[in-house]
């Protein structure tokens, strides 16, 4: 065993605490990041005393997907039992596939009417084999992708020393993440190839998550520093670049930043030792209904507040957003919950009288 790392305890119910604490971090992040994101992508404002605070927040904000899908790597790797792959695709497809189905329908039925465009007209089955109605249900197909990986994950990390666990990981993210660095390191000068295929997607980060949740690491604090660090000194090159017309450089789902920056995160929610909160895991069983309706409120309201400062509307829009996507989220956990009841008890009273 690496003398850096060592293997931390088997998951507990005392110990996901801090889990349910990173993912509800990671939903607000990604609501405050899709409130300010016009503003701060707009070149227009560019150079605007508010620019500079939109797009400082736009680097803290882009660690929201990293940190779902490395939570998701750590609880399903760790912690489900994949030996009946049939039972845990059931399982794991269903719990996404329907809910996104239903939005899917309904963000392509809004967004058809709103502007007036035909409903038949095929748009529909096109839309939902590229990546959906709405712009932040792509996350829906990498998370999917991800279910789809995750038995062979886990078979592979289960067997491998901490090692090759690393290599494993490096191998994850040359592809998307080393490579490009790499590149954009060197501007041109030399261009690393090695191939265009590999192992692609968020997979990296749900590797990372599950050496960083499944394991104590002895340099956490150093890695939290650096990770913290990170946040000003990117936000700065993504400055950079903006003011040079070159838009944000470190922008993209897979740049080196947000793994570092998302894995600081992670360690320090988790150094914190934060215990099991019943809000808390609330918020946290809410998250997934948050992230589907939460384009549909902003939406809603970015028209109606329009008229106001870019400030008060981002501000406006991020609170509006925050509240009613979680009591929305709240309302239809509770119908379920209901349904479910309804159904159980409808069960074991047939099978009573049968």
């Amino acid at each position: 065993m690496n003398r850096h790392i060592k293997a931390a305890p088997n998951v507990s119910k005392d110990r996901l605490g801090y889990v349910d604490a990173v993912r509800v971090f990671a939903i607000v992040m990604v609501l405050l990041l899709h409130c300010i994101c016009d503003y701060s992508n707009h070149s227009g404002n560019f150079g605007r005393p508010l620019w500079w605070i939109t797009a400082f927040l736009n680097e803290i904000t882009r660690t929201g997907v990293p940190l779902f899908f490395m939570v998701s790597g750590f609880l399903l790797i760790e912690g489900v039992d994949t030996s009946n792959i049939g039972g845990f695709y059931k399982r794991r497809l269903l719990k996404v596939a329907v809910p996104f189905l239903v939005y899917h329908v309904f963000y392509y039925c809004y967004f058809r009417l709103c502007n007036g465009q035909n409903l038949l007209d095929g748009t529909f089955f096109v839309q939902l084999v590229n990546s959906g109605s709405a712009y932040h249900l792509w996350f829906v197909y990498s998370i999917l992708v991800l279910y789809l990986s995750v038995p062979f994950i886990k078979m592979i990390v289960e067997k491998a020393t901490t090692k090759m666990l690393m290599v494993f990981f490096v191998l994850t993210i040359f592809q998307t993440t080393l490579k490009p660095f790499l590149n954009i390191l060197f501007g041109g000068r030399v261009y690393f190839f090695f191939t265009e295929d590999g192992i692609v997607g968020y997979m990296g980060y749900a590797v990372l998550g599950y050496i960083l949740g499944k394991h104590e690491i002895k340099w956490d604090k150093v890695m939290i520093a650096f990770g913290l660090l990170a946040i000003p000194v990117f936000a700065l090159v993504n400055f950079c670049g903006a003011m040079q017309s070159k838009g944000f450089v470190f922008n993209g789902g897979y740049t080196i930043n947000h793994y570092i920056e998302a894995a600081a995160i992670f360690l320090l929610f988790k150094k914190m030792n934060v215990g099991k909160n019943r809000v808390v895991g609330l918020l946290s069983v809410l998250s997934f209904r948050v992230y589907l309706i939460h384009v549909f409120v902003i939406e809603l309201f970015k028209s109606a507040l329009s008229n106001f400062s870019p400030s008060i509307m981002m501000a406006m829009l991020f609170i509006l957003t925050l509240l009613l996507s979680f009591v929305w989220a709240y309302v239809v956990e509770q119908f379920y919950k209901a349904l479910k009841r309804k159904s159980e008890k409808y069960r074991h009273t047939k099978s009573m009288t049968a």
